[in-house]
């Protein structure tokens, strides 16, 4: 216990930001129902490899899940992926790969690293290699938690790409969303230090949507930046100038660092289906 509370307690000092307001607006959820339906699917299956990164602000952890960008639809074809913050694991955030075989038991690959700050914009970035079966997470730019399973390319699905909950069980997102984006490659910790801070131009290679909340501020629709075209309706959710950093952070001084103990944790959680 106390070697897992110093390792949350250094992660947590990497987490812990000074930051300025920078990209213009960004959205508020209120955590009942409000979420953006982007009326697609991404399929992955191409490369079987993805990266999923947002900025995100959870107000508070009570014990409930809180998705901020995910594509789950409901069973028996029950698979996707999903990034979400775990109240049920102390304020945990994890990204998924989930699949269900129409009622079996689920079988589950997870990575858990450290703590996530609540009332306070944060950086996730989750990341699936296939050639290598590695699952990563980001905290901020820096590496949260890391796996390796063996490869087993993701299939693509039917449901659509919820910003804040998803199509299945809900767990709809109670803060604010900034500056999401997918990638159909894995990308490297360099690559998301690069960008993080954005914003992205929308042709980046490997880049396959990209929403920055910048374009109808006010309105009900929200725009993807990518040449895809894939703008999502908004559904309950208020437009909002608390939005993401666009500069580098300042970390806070090391003893405030404790403050953060009670915050959760970051990680990746991948489910799959059990084989026959």
């Amino acid at each position: 216990m106390r070697a897992c509370l110093l390792i949350c307690a250094l992660v947590t000092c990497s987490a812990l930001l000074t930051i300025s307001p920078g990209h213009a607006s960004c959205l508020y959820f209120n955590g009942y129902a409000q979420h953006v339906d982007l009326g697609r699917t991404f399929d992955y299956s191409s490369t079987g490899s993805f990266t999923v990164e947002a900025w995100a602000w959870l107000d508070a952890t009570d014990g409930a899940n809180y998705d901020f960008v995910s594509q789950v639809g409901g069973p028996p074809e029950d698979h996707g992926f999903e990034t979400a913050c775990s109240g049920s694991a102390v304020g945990q955030t994890y990204s998924s790969v989930t699949y269900h075989p129409g009622g079996s038991a689920w079988a589950a690959h997870g990575v858990w690293g450290g703590p996530f700050q609540t009332g306070a914009w944060q950086h996730v970035a989750a990341t699936y290699d296939n050639s290598l079966g590695t699952y990563r997470v980001y905290l901020n730019g820096a590496l949260a938690g890391t796996d390796t399973y063996t490869p087993d390319p993701p299939e693509a699905t039917a449901s659509s790409l919820f910003i804040s909950g998803n199509a299945n069980d809900m767990q709809y997102w109670k803060g604010y969303i900034d500056e999401v984006s997918i990638w159909n490659v894995a990308r490297s910790q360099s690559d998301i230090q690069n960008t993080m801070f954005g914003p992205l131009a929308g042709s980046e290679n490997g880049l396959v949507g990209y929403w920055n909340f910048e374009q109808g501020y006010g309105g009900p629709t929200v725009y993807d930046v990518t040449s895809g075209g894939d703008n999502g309706t908004i559904y309950g959710a208020t437009w909002s100038p608390n939005n993401a950093p666009n500069a580098p952070p300042v970390p806070e001084p090391a003893s405030l660092c404790l403050l953060g103990l009670a915050c959760g944790g970051i990680g990746a959680m991948v489910k799959r289906r059990k084989k026959a």
